[in-house]
Formats: C-alpha cells, structure tokens, sequence
C-alpha cells in the first residue's frame, strides 16, 4: 500500500485565499469580528480539503479520499488510459497539473498526485494494458 498526498497548486490556492484576505482585511478594519472569525474558519476549512487529499494504492485498488470523504475504491484492472491534462472541471485535484484516469464504464476520475512518475509507475506494474497520453489541454 502506497499513498500519495495532492500535488498542491498555488494557482488553484490563490484565488479563495486572496478573497478572503481582502474581505477579513475589511472586516478587521470595520470591527466586524464576528465576520473575521468566519472568514478564518473558512480558509482553515478549504486549505484543510486542499492538503488533505490522498491517493492510496492498496492491491489491485485505487482510493481516494479528500479529508473526510473517501470515493468508492477504483479497481485499477478497470483503468484503461490515463490522459495528462490541466482542465479546471471538479474533482479531487489541488492542482492544474493533473491527469484523467479513464475507467470505461465507471468514467473518467481526475487526480493530481504530487508524485506523477512513480504514482504512473505503480499503476503501469499493476496493470500494464494501461495506455498513456501525453497531450495537455483545458
């Protein structure tokens, strides 16, 4: 069993981070501290999902967890491409620098394991009918 924690882009981190910056900085100034006490425990909440996303190689199974959920375990057998992109859709990603895991019927699953190579490595020695694509695209 191998674990591998979420690549963590600051691109992807920046954007709530500057928000609420820029709103607790007015809240501060204006005295609303109710305000700042909710806008503290909010980014403590989204850095908490961003660095608590886990990708866990255990057998023949790939599983998923950000923070307290933990996706339906993939069966890596079932993974037939894996496609390098860096498309903003949703998914359990920190990151822009991701890769799609194409699963036939079960679908398409996004990660961002901070350690591509040997993530791939496993995944290519668990079943090596897995084709990968490098193309990049939104």
């Amino acid at each position: 069993m191998k674990t591998f924690p979420s690549k963590v882009d600051v691109k992807v981190v920046a954007l709530p981070v500057l928000v609420l910056g820029i709103t607790t900085f007015m809240m501060v100034r204006d005295g609303i501290w109710v305000g700042v006490i909710v806008n503290l425990l909010t980014l403590a909440l989204i850095l908490h999902v961003f660095y608590s996303i886990r990708y866990t190689i255990d057998g023949q199974f790939l599983r998923m967890r950000v923070s307290f959920y933990k996706y339906p375990p993939i069966d890596i057998q079932k993974i037939r491409f894996i496609d390098m992109t860096n498309s903003w859709h949703s998914s359990p990603a920190a990151s822009l620098d991701r890769m799609n895991l194409q699963c036939g019927k079960l679908g398409t699953f996004t990660v961002s394991p901070k350690d591509k190579e040997t993530f791939v490595q496993m995944l290519l020695e668990l079943n090596p009918n897995i084709e990968i694509k490098s193309g990049k695209h939104a």
